[in-house]
């Protein structure tokens, strides 16, 4: 199944068959060197070897990145992206290379291909060991879906692991 920007695949049964698809999500446009995107896989399998290649940008990030919650070496939560996971987000720095260079400006189509994720998607929230107001508390999470997800009806079925609150990522502000 073949998916573009505005797509989203709504699957009822999450012991079905679930399909291969080519879902391609777009940045906003006026992208700037050095501006990061947070991203979300919204298949199962490990899409690191995809995020250059399939890139309409070759090598479009230079840098890639996870948040490992709950971590409280020197080195902070910030750690460099190995594996993607189902439901937990990562950020890629774009690249200076054309068009993003001096003042250039534009968008980056990234296309994830792979089996869609349905059904639960289980994704452990870390917190530092006693210490529930520590800002390494944070979780970088990500919808798995290749749709659209309802936040509050996230916030309650999850209210035991989340503080009731997601903050969300905008692009262009």
């Amino acid at each position: 199944i073949i998916l573009d920007e505005n797509d989203g695949l709504v699957q009822h049964i999450s012991t079905a068959t679930k399909p291969q698809i080519e879902l391609t999500r777009t940045t906003r446009s006026g992208m700037r060197k050095f501006d990061y995107v947070y991203w979300g896989s919204p298949v199962t399998e490990n899409v690191l070897t995809q995020l250059d290649a399939n890139a309409t940008t070759p090598n479009a990030f230079d840098l890639k990145y996870k948040y490992v919650s709950g971590d409280t070496s020197s080195a902070g939560g910030w750690k460099f992206l190995d594996a993607t996971v189902p439901g937990k987000g990562f950020i890629m720095r774009i690249a200076e290379q054309a068009p993003f260079t001096g003042t250039g400006t534009g968008s980056i189509d990234l296309k994830f291909t792979g089996t869609a994720n349905n059904g639960d998607v289980q994704v452990a929230v870390d917190k530092v060991a006693g210490n529930d107001t520590s800002a390494r508390n944070n979780n970088l999470l990500a919808n798995p879906y290749p749709s659209a997800i309802d936040a509050e009806k996230f916030l309650i079925e999850n209210n035991s692991l989340v503080d009731g609150v997601n903050y969300l990522w905008r692009v262009n502000t």
